[in-house]
């Protein structure tokens, strides 16, 4: 599972359709779980 967020908001559900301006910060975040 990846995490994608910008400007610290996570982009969460449309990632990929999320606009993004010039000097926003993009941030990607791995989650791994286990058990």
């Amino acid at each position: 599972y990846v995490d994608i967020y910008v400007n610290l908001e996570s982009s969460y559900p449309e990632e990929l359709a999320k606009p993004v301006m010039d000097g926003d910060k993009l941030s990607v975040t791995l989650m791994i779980a286990g058990g």
